[in-house]
């Protein structure tokens, strides 16, 4: 979709034409309120779905929202709108400031989880310091979503802000002897010492992961080629390749390839 200039001034003439409020036309949208308020004021322009909604919500069409093309909004044109709960998608700068804002306006959305409260947002993953070979692992890029009520516990995996420096991280606290520790879990990084220098933004509650980074970590790494060249340097006696004594062999080699893998000597 195409947003002309004037995007902003039709949205906001609809809603009030409709006589909805920011917030009760966010409801029926399912986005936040200050979202409507972005939209109006020209700050970020609505997603396919959103967009949909949006129309939808004010008796109109995506066209006319977006170029001004086709009828105008008609109140005997609203449709009810299905929306789930969405919660924002912040940057790790935006979470350092996350006790000096009211509410999040996010640079992305996606759908809260299961009785999530209000206040959950959710961040990507910036490096390789969670990222394990074994065991619950946090890749490069994937989402993790946090809620900032959740109280903090020895083993939960946390946001933070350092308060000496303001930097935010994303590491699993361990708290031994009354001693408070940020723990990576890529073996190549090492522990923190941070005593209670630091502020909670949030414990992670729900780890989102595309299949995509594990299939690159482990095309990147040479796993998946050392496992297909283990798997095929027998030659296959085509005459019995689907003998039951054969697969049975084949199978076995594959669960002994991938336990390999899985403890990474290969």
């Amino acid at each position: 979709m195409n947003f002309d200039e004037s995007f902003p001034r039709r949205v906001s003439m609809a809603r009030n034409a409709i006589g909805l409020t920011q917030s009760e036309l966010a409801k029926k949208v399912g986005i936040v309120p200050r979202q409507i308020a972005a939209y109006e004021g020209g700050e970020a322009r609505p997603r396919i779905n959103a967009l949909h909604n949006l129309a939808a919500a004010l008796g109109t069409t995506p066209e006319w929202l977006t170029s001004g093309i086709g009828d105008p909004p008609n109140i005997a044109h609203v449709r009810s709108t299905i929306t789930l709960p969405l919660i924002p998608v912040i940057t790790f700068v935006q979470a350092a400031n996350l006790w000096r804002e009211d509410s999040i306006v996010g640079y992305d959305y996606i759908p809260a989880p299961r009785l999530a409260s209000e206040s959950v947002f959710a961040v990507k993953v910036e490096g390789d310091s969670m990222q394990s070979s074994s065991g619950i692992s946090f890749p490069d890029g994937s989402t993790v979503i946090f809620d900032p009520d959740a109280d903090p516990n020895n083993g939960d995996f946390v946001l933070c802000k350092l308060n000496e420096s303001d930097d935010v991280t994303f590491k699993q606290l361990i708290i031994d002897q009354g001693k408070h520790y940020l723990h990576p879990l890529n073996p190549r990084y090492m522990n923190m010492p941070v005593n209670k220098n630091i502020s909670i933004m949030g414990v992670a509650i729900e780890l989102r992961n595309e299949l995509s980074h594990d299939v690159s970590f482990l095309s990147k790494s040479g796993m998946i080629s050392s496992l297909m060249e283990s798997i095929s340097d027998t030659p296959v006696d085509m005459k019995n390749e689907f003998s039951p004594e054969h697969i049975a062999q084949r199978l076995d080699r594959i669960e002994s390839m991938l336990n390999k893998l899985i403890n990474k000597d290969v």
